[in-house]
């Protein structure tokens, strides 16, 4: 894992990430940092936030007990 605090001035963004994951799929998420909160709350913030993104809406999920007791 990365971690790098950025402060953009202009758009595109550009920055530099370790030899060990060059060749890798990478998954690059921007989350403002506020300046009032501390180090801890802010990575909380963070991790809350990939979180919420990996989630996978299963309201129309249907489960078929009896086809999965079949044998």
């Amino acid at each position: 894992m990365f971690t790098q605090d950025i402060t953009p001035t202009e758009n595109p963004v550009t920055f530099e990430v370790p030899k060990n994951l060059l060749g890798h799929k990478l998954r690059v998420t921007a989350i403002p940092i506020d300046e009032g909160k501390t180090e801890r709350a802010q990575k909380l913030e963070g991790a809350l936030a990939f979180w919420k993104s990996q989630q996978v809406d299963l309201s129309n999920f249907k489960f078929d007990r009896e086809e999965a007791n079949e044998r």
